[in-house]
């Protein structure tokens, strides 16, 4: 983890070839990918709600040394983007999980597919990135295939059918709307000199006590089953460690160097995945809306990117005047 911050910090000192950072990129995939799966499971044994507390308190207690560390280099320049960045986490994870928990992981993972699409149209306005008009005609029909999977159902006649959950749904848009600012804000943090890996303690800091207010409100027991259940602790070290920590930091650290698009682009193979798993592994099924809507999603990302993508431009003043 030192070493992916310590590429992360500047792209002028950074002598990684732009390979090393798709490599990374697609990394984070195939870490990420189970996070839907695992988290349906867990969900089926405890309160959902227990998930995230438990989760990223592990992820700040991992990040607590770099934070100390990086104490010095605190000012509120950086430090107002990481507890943007916790913030709008907090959002998007609770969102996640509690959508699972009320629909199939495979229905929130085809939801998700809209998270890259937002995360370029943030990225244009927040970071001055530049998008062609090709790439802007994509995100339309991506967003198209977004409408397919959650609009059709009730269009055709078909009424709230048991996978199309209207509080699932809301859960899940505000996942799609949230989780892409904590990346910025991430960056944004980064860029203005505060180390990743403290980024990360910060923002999984605020996730946790935001967590922690949510589990105690809903006066759901905590889960002291998990210390019998070596399967589901080892689910959530793994949600914890491998995804909300090292495939996040992965993604912002290599996002930083491929640009918005790019990063889109190969995050939809881990929305396939995502989707694909609990397909095969819980016995979910695939719908038509889903299959309809996810295929215009991936047509309108090919469209944006196939073509020639301006370099990323990275500055200090880039994007901070709109925050």
């Amino acid at each position: 983890m030192i070493c992916v911050e310590h590429m992360a910090k500047t792209k002028k000192t950074s002598r990684a070839p732009k390979w090393a950072w798709y490599l990374l990129a697609v990394t984070a995939v195939f870490l990420a990918a189970p996070n839907g799966t695992l988290i349906k499971t867990v969900s089926a044994e405890i309160a959902p709600v227990w998930i995230n507390v438990l989760r990223f308190s592990i992820v700040a207690v991992a990040m607590l040394p770099f934070v100390l560390h990086a104490l010095p280099r605190m000012k509120w320049r950086n430090l107002r983007y990481a507890l943007l960045a916790g913030v709008f986490y907090a959002i998007a994870v609770t969102g996640y999980v509690l959508a699972i928990s009320l629909s199939q992981a495979s229905y929130v993972a085809v939801i998700g597919l809209a998270i890259p699409i937002m995360l370029i149209v943030y990225s244009v306005y927040l970071t001055r990135e530049r998008v062609s008009h090709r790439a802007v005609f994509g995100i339309g029909v991506a967003a198209l295939g977004g409408f397919t999977i959650m609009g059709l159902p009730l269009m055709i006649g078909q009424g709230f059918a048991s996978e199309f959950n209207p509080l699932a749904t809301v859960l899940a848009l505000a996942q799609c709307l949230a989780f892409p600012l904590a990346v910025i804000f991430s960056r944004l943090a980064n860029e203005k000199g505060l180390p990743l890996a403290a980024t990360f303690g910060i923002s999984s800091t605020v996730v946790t006590t935001v967590a922690l207010g949510i589990a105690l409100l809903s006066l759901e027991p905590f889960p002291y089953q998990l210390l019998d259940q070596p399967p589901l602790l080892m689910a959530i070290l793994y949600s914890a460690l491998c995804v909300s920590l090292l495939a996040r930091l992965l993604t912002v650290a290599s996002y930083r160097h491929v640009g918005s698009a790019a990063i889109a682009g190969l995050q939809y193979g881990e929305s396939f995945l995502a989707i694909l798993l609990p397909i095969i592994l819980l016995g979910e099924r695939m719908t038509q809306e889903m299959l309809i809507g996810g295929t215009l999603i991936i047509l309108g990302i090919i469209i944006a990117e196939a073509h020639h993508h301006p370099s990323v431009h990275h500055h200090n003043r880039a994007g901070h005047r709109h925050i």
